[in-house]
């Protein structure tokens, strides 16, 4: 990846996937449901710093916005599968953690969709 931010982004998003990934192989295989956390590391910032200076030519690489707005649906996508689990289940602690993991899923869609509107400066009016 040329830029930075986006690299930093997408790590960090693929070890959420690998945290969650990881949290669900181990009830499949034990039963045990993890204790999980939300917590962002102390200094983890994703807070996009572009250069939008388009008389300069230095645009928004737009395959990065597409990437990003694919990753928005999956997130949305995972969000409500694990709504649905929570929903269905009559387990308290399943329901808390897939309730858990969509929070995860949600605080990651947001993650995204405010990087996107910085590096686009796309506001919309309500």
């Amino acid at each position: 990846m040329a830029n930075q931010k986006f690299k930093e982004l997408y790590e960090y998003l693929a070890n959420e996937e690998l945290k969650h990934l990881g949290c669900l192989e181990k009830y499949r295989d034990t039963k045990e449901l993890p204790v999980v956390s939300a917590r962002v590391h102390n200094g983890q910032s994703f807070t996009p710093e572009f250069n939008t200076d388009r008389a300069k030519g230095n645009e928004i690489i737009f395959g990065d916005t597409g990437i990003l707005l694919a990753a928005m649906r999956h997130e949305r996508k995972s969000e409500y599968f694990y709504s649905e689990l929570a929903k269905r289940t009559k387990d308290d602690i399943q329901r808390n953690f897939f309730e858990m993991l969509a929070v995860y899923e949600r605080g990651h869609y947001e993650l995204i969709d405010n990087y996107l509107e910085e590096i686009t400066s796309f506001r919309m009016q309500t």
